[in-house]
């Protein structure tokens, strides 16, 4: 594999099968984490742990999971999930509190769903801007062009209320271009 400098390597775990016990008792202590009203950092710290968490949703296509990866100097990521197939597959999250809101009582994105946004967005600029600083370290000697998807973990969807939930599709849309 060729070297990622730029990876903070305390976690970098391939991805293997778990058995099903192992994986509701995963969901069970997840769901007691959430429930405690943990800080960021505690619930980033729960998920590196367990890691899995982050490729039930795609067990077939990502491969490898990175903590804190780094884009240049500035700018962190809380995790990064990568792939490889017919192009390289990135998907960068940004894990915010279980028991932050979405929006505000006048419908506006809170405060930190907003920072949130505003973070994406500098990655999603950051690699716009350094396309072949990031095809020489990110991407494989086989792709030309990586598939990257930005991902905002915040809040709980049982929190959400009908209008909650149709703010945050026409926001999904209005980033994805739909």
């Amino acid at each position: 594999m060729k070297s990622r400098p730029d990876f903070d390597l305390r976690l970098q775990k391939q991805f293997t099968p778990m058995p099903d016990g192992a994986v509701a008792q995963i969901r069970l202590d997840l769901q007691r984490v959430l429930d405690s009203g943990c800080r960021e950092e505690e619930l980033h710290k729960f998920v590196a742990q367990n890691v899995y968490l982050l490729f039930e949703q795609y067990p077939s296509l990502y491969i490898l999971a990175v903590s804190k990866p780094k884009l240049g100097h500035e700018l962190v990521c809380d995790f990064c999930l990568h792939a490889e197939g017919n192009f390289d597959y990135w998907s960068l999250i940004e894990l915010e509190r279980a028991d932050d809101r979405l929006f505000t009582k006048a419908g506006d994105p809170t405060q930190r769903l907003s920072h949130a946004l505003r973070q994406v967005h500098e990655w999603q600029s950051w690699i716009d801007n350094h396309t072949e600083y990031f095809r020489q370290t990110y991407v494989s000697r086989f792709h030309w062009r990586p598939m990257v998807t930005f991902s905002i973990v915040i809040g709980r969807r049982a929190d959400l209320g009908d209008r909650d939930i149709r703010m945050l599709q026409e926001l999904n849309e209005s980033f994805s271009g739909d």
